[in-house]
């Protein structure tokens, strides 16, 4: 399906090329999609720079299989990376009640097919999310360290 006028398809992909998907989304060199840069622990730790689609903007071409799953707190965003190369590629809010945001995904543009180079080109319009103090129970590890 082709895109609207207003709209453009990016095609992502991990690292090692085992999933491959599409992300429609306002273009980002035109400042009409703004990427978010979460503080949050664990998009701070897997370098996410997120867009947040609809859910039915995204369509896996192949490898959607290969996606692990990894949730925390209340357990109703489930962070999807590779299985095979660990690439953090993004967050399936499907399970958050609100409906306003279940119905999106949270998508790494840095799965993006030459990104780098918007990146570069100081095309990208940036904004800081701050998950850290919404986060809501706040992050504790599972795992805490035995000495600090």
């Amino acid at each position: 399906m082709a895109a609207p006028a207003d709209m453009k398809t990016y095609t992502g992909r991990c690292h090692c090329n085992a999933t491959l998907f599409t992300v429609t989304i306002p273009p980002l060199e035109t400042g009409a999609s703004t990427v978010t840069r979460c503080n949050c622990s664990i998009c701070t730790k897997s370098g996410y720079s997120l867009v947040y689609p609809l859910r039915e903007h995204v369509t896996f071409l192949r490898g959607e299989g290969e996606l692990r799953a990894y949730v925390f707190g209340k357990k109703v965003r489930t962070h999807r990376f590779c299985g095979v190369c660990g690439t953090s590629v993004l967050i399936d809010f499907k399970d958050v009640p609100n409906p306003d945001i279940s119905k999106r995904m949270a998508v790494s543009i840095n799965t993006f097919d030459n990104i780098e180079d918007l990146i570069a080109d100081g095309k990208i319009t940036w904004k800081t999310g701050d998950g850290k103090h919404l986060m809501d129970p706040p992050y504790a590890p599972l795992h805490p360290s035995a000495s600090a």
